[in-house]
């Protein structure tokens, strides 16, 4: 028997969610409401491009065995194989979460010109200390810093900075991806549907489809806050949409929300069955470490 939250809202499906439709889209033709509009995201949305650092040409000459010394002197090299030496780089600059940390010194006076985001991991700079002491070491072990690690964006923006800032090859070694999505312009579909970069659907999207290509990407945790809850079915259907699709192609996936909802009720948005979501899906406070 259904319950009676579930019963709820399906009758607030039936006879709500038609007009609050119909008014939104009634206002979105609204000829000078639309002008201003698209006039607003296109500028805050050339503004977040224009932020974005330059994308990372691909190395003409990159580092490689061939052309470091052997390091023959050393009974490290001389001593150990290949096989063991990577069991102690995977061991040593292996088994942690890296969170990166995006510098945004947004001026609120000057909207003009905006100085670049920028990226810093005080995590990666002491992993990286072992390959910077020696060339052949970090040719061998740099590798390891992202294929054993897990690497944890706290928004959107931070992911696309890092993607353009490392060469492609290392951006696809990277094995455990771990996101953070929260703002107050999520708080509202409207706002999501119609807002602006990094908050809004067309970013939303387009972060999954990138998410999609990563070819070494194994493991993929996203942490997904909305104040206030609990959120319309209708939202839920239209957020997960595109994780039902990456986690096809995802080995692992797991999704986790700081909404509740024990009775989730047959929506008429989605063909998918809570019970069945290709992801683990984990719902409410706190999250899990």
């Amino acid at each position: 028997m259904r319950s009676l939250r579930s019963i709820m809202w399906s009758i607030a499906e039936v006879i709500l969610r038609p007009p609050i439709e119909y008014l939104h889209d009634r206002a979105m033709r609204h000829p000078k409401r639309e002008k201003r509009r698209i006039k607003w995201q296109t500028i805050n949305r050339a503004n977040w491009n224009s932020r974005l650092p330059v994308i990372r040409p691909v190395e003409e000459e990159p580092l490689d065995f061939g052309r470091v010394s052997t390091q023959q002197q050393s009974p490290f090299f001389k001593k150990l194989p290949p096989e063991l030496r990577e069991l102690i780089y995977a061991y040593a600059l292996g088994g942690e979460r890296l969170q990166l940390e995006l510098i945004d010194d947004l001026d609120t006076n000057d909207t003009r010109k905006q100085p670049p985001f920028r990226l810093r991991c005080p995590e990666v700079q002491r992993l990286l200390a072992l390959p910077r002491s020696c060339k052949r070491v970090y040719t061998e072990a740099t590798q390891f810093v992202y294929t054993h690690n897990t690497i944890s964006f706290p928004n959107i923006t931070a992911y696309v900075c890092f993607q353009r800032l490392v060469p492609p090859d290392t951006f696809h070694s990277i094995r455990s991806v771990h996101l953070k999505w929260s703002h107050w312009q999520t708080s509202d579909i409207f706002d999501f549907l119609e807002g602006i970069p990094p908050w809004d659907r067309v970013c939303w999207t387009q972060f999954w489809q990138e998410v999609m290509k990563m070819k070494g990407l194994g493991y993929m945790r996203v942490d997904m806050e909305i104040v206030p809850d609990p959120v319309d079915p209708g939202y839920e259907d239209i957020l997960f949409k595109p994780l039902v699709e990456t986690g096809r192609v995802v080995q692992e996936m797991e999704v986790c929300v700081n909404w509740e909802w024990p009775d989730y009720p047959n929506s008429t948005y989605t063909s998918e069955d809570p019970e069945t979501y290709p992801f683990t899906l984990k719902r409410g406070r706190p999250f899990p470490d």
